[in-house]
């Protein structure tokens, strides 16, 4: 909640014009709300309201609310000022989302949108971007671990910490360090002093540049032997309702600050704070609430210029919003500030803005958990590991250190064309994690310094298994090809198929880990096939009777083909195997159980000898074959036989081992089951 003190003294707007209502209270309450009085303008409201209600007061009630974050009530305030259109400004109207949004009331938020569908297109547009889906922001909760502070933390305010010697200095209303103890009028909390926490568990110490009245937050440059920093300026205006200035001033090898002097950038007509300065000095970047800006609070950006700086420059529109970006920090080649103008989870939120070469910014929310439905902001960090930021997530503001314990790889699929594909199943350590849509990459949070076990599955491409080692890297970002099944794999056995009949067109069941018929006929496998994915992962044979209920529950006529296994022969022979008695047994028990079913049966050699030797030794086997089942009571008019020799190989290999050879010598079995 103290940030809100920082902001308030820049915003310097009334919260509703009260004329014509109770006037003395009114005008006072305005006047309290104007120079950032929120409590006591909260009870003077009330004071209004209990002799006249009227939609100005309840809006200006709601607006001192929201600022005190006390959601709940202002809530209640703005409904009760829904009454009037001609009150509300697009600020108000996004104050009220955030305070719903802060309570988790998405449904009273879309009630909202739809009454407000007819606004102006620019209003219209900030309100809408501001409610994009919260699941962009949590899409990368994994990655980071959140703690709060144990050591700097108390019931009062910690905020905008920044790395000093060992440790942290950050802001705080504690008081303990505070020359007055004096209080400021929005929440009856102390004025901010600076204060220091070593890296270990040592409790945190003022600071002893703390003056009467605000100090911090601060910037060090230089190797930390210079310092800019925010305070309240010495031009006087109302008692305690001074402009917040920037001064400059060096440090000393024990930490002490002298030589203190004010920035020529301070202006007593508004406030200038919340510095952000590059190592060399040279460019600083600083929240003002100077006329000319987008909204509330802006962020500018100055140059040293000798002793003095160069006139600020707004960041633009990519940055500044109508509402109030503040506590901009420098890393690398990155500006982190925090915002409740762009579109957020509620409150303040973390941002990080890269600038691209044609001089625009890209901005990202940094997600949960670093940010929150509340203020979240005054993020620090030196390798992009690890850090600490400020949020008022547990009521007040608190100081709360992250880690980041999780790599974001993203993984493309690609066929061997170069298309990328959807539908990927990904497995990490036999495990199913995720299934990606058409157009997305597949996103995955691994690990730190790992190697990690991943396959990928989709229908009608080979299971395709691959590692990821990860190390200190933010970003991972891999192209993963899939090879296309192809009849050598169906032929090999490399995939499971059975034949299943719907609307009296034989298709191939093809059991992965998804369902897919697949037309039975060679010349149209590859086309004309779809995938049944509502089938659970059970026993394969399982899966077929599901997939017939599924099929039959959907208007569909489905016959279930007996799977027939072929049977094998010895090198260069053509005698039956007593080992493969058991399966032609089932084709003879198939065929004298429907007796109007008809069976080819194909017959082949592996490679060596002649083509004309091999179509002979096929010929053989095929005889044996029927024969067999003559035996077992079959029909010989219900059979038909037909050798191949070695002209449809499974296995096409220039020196074949003895097993490629076997899987060669083969007879097949084709059957149609009638009903």
């Amino acid at each position: 909640m103290m940030r809100k003190m920082i902001l308030y003294i820049l915003l310097m707007a009334p919260a509703v014009t009260a004329l014509g209502q109770s006037p003395r209270q009114a005008l006072l309450a305005d006047s309290l709300y104007r120079y950032a009085s929120y409590a006591k303008a909260v009870r003077h409201y009330e004071k209004a309201i209990s002799k006249e209600e009227s939609p100005e007061l309840f809006m200006g009630l709601g607006n001192s609310y929201y600022r005190l974050q006390q959601y709940d009530d202002a809530i209640a305030a703005y409904k009760r000022a829904e009454s009037d259109a001609s009150v509300w400004e697009v600020r108000d109207k996004l104050n009220y989302i955030q305070s719903l949004r802060a309570k988790g009331n998405e449904e009273e938020v879309q009630r909202l949108l739809e009454k407000w569908s007819n606004l102006p297109e620019a209003d219209q547009s900030l309100i809408s971007s501001s409610m994009q889906a919260m699941d962009i922001f949590f899409m990368d909760s994994a990655i980071y671990k959140v703690t709060e502070t144990s050591n700097v933390n108390t019931g009062d305010a910690e905020f905008s910490p920044v790395y000093f010697k060992n440790g942290i200095l950050f802001a705080s209303s504690r008081g303990t360090g505070n020359v007055s103890n004096k209080k400021y009028h929005w929440n009856n909390e102390h004025y901010l002093d600076l204060y220091y926490a070593s890296s270990g568990n040592d409790e945190a110490a003022t600071f002893e540049t703390n003056t009467k009245f605000h100090d911090g937050p601060v910037s060090f440059y230089a190797q930390e032997t210079k310092v800019i920093f925010t305070r309240n300026e010495e031009a006087k205006n109302r008692k305690d309702q001074r402009q917040l200035a920037l001064y400059e001033a060096d440090v000393t090898t024990e930490g002490k600050w002298e030589n203190i002097m004010p920035l020529s950038l301070n202006d007593p007509s508004y406030s200038v704070s919340h510095p952000a300065i590059t190592e060399d000095g040279s460019v600083l970047y600083f929240v003002s609430n100077r006329e000319g800006g987008f909204g509330g609070t802006d962020i500018y950006v100055s140059t040293r210029q000798g002793t003095g700086w160069s006139e600020p420059v707004n960041l633009g529109s990519d940055i500044n919003t109508p509402g109030n970006e503040m506590f901009p920090v420098l890393f690398r080649d990155e500006l982190f500030f925090a915002s409740d103008g762009h579109p957020g989870m509620g409150g303040l939120d973390l941002f990080a803005a890269e600038k691209l070469i044609d001089g625009a910014y890209y901005i990202r929310n940094l997600g949960a958990p670093l940010n929150s439905t509340w203020d979240d902001f005054g993020l620090i960090t030196r390798d992009g590991k690890n850090g600490y930021f400020s949020s008022n997530r547990t009521g007040d503001d608190d100081v709360f250190s992250f880690v980041k314990g999780k790599i974001v790889v993203e993984i493309t699929y690609v066929d061997d064309e170069g298309k990328v594909l959807d539908s990927v199943a990904t497995m990490l350590h036999g495990k199913k994690i995720f299934s990606n849509q058409e157009g997305h990459v597949t996103r995955l949070y691994l690990d730190r310094e790992s190697v990690s076990e991943l396959e990928a599955s989709r229908s009608l491409f080979a299971d395709t298994a691959y590692q990821i080692a990860t190390n200190d890297e933010f970003f991972i970002s891999r192209t993963i090809p899939l090879r296309p099944l192809s009849d050598e794999d169906i032929n090999r056995g490399v995939v499971d198929l059975y034949p299943i009949a719907v609307n009296d067109v034989d298709y191939d069941l093809l059991l992965g880990k998804e369902l897919t018929l697949m037309k039975a006929d060679p010349e149209e496998r590859w086309r004309d096939n779809f995938v049944i994915k509502t089938v659970p992962e059970e026993s394969k044979p399982d899966k077929i009777e599901k997939v017939k209920d599924l099929l039959e529950g959907n208007g569909y006529t489905v016959r279930v083909h007996e799977r027939i296994e072929r049977i094998h022969f010895d090198f260069d022979k053509w005698d039956i195997r007593p080992s493969e008695y058991e399966k032609l047994n089932r084709v003879a028990g198939l065929l004298n159980t429907y007796s109007q079913t008809q069976v080819v049966i194909g017959a082949h050699t592996d490679k060596r000898g002649s083509d004309s030797y091999n179509m002979t030794l096929s010929k053989k086997r095929a005889q044996s074959t029927v024969d067999y089942l003559i035996s077992q009571g079959v029909k010989s008019s219900r059979m038909k036989s037909v050798a191949y020799g070695e002209s449809m190989l499974l296995i096409v290999c220039d020196e074949c081992s003895e097993d490629e050879h076997q899987q060669n010598r083969r007879v097949t079995f084709d059957v149609t089951l009638d009903d």
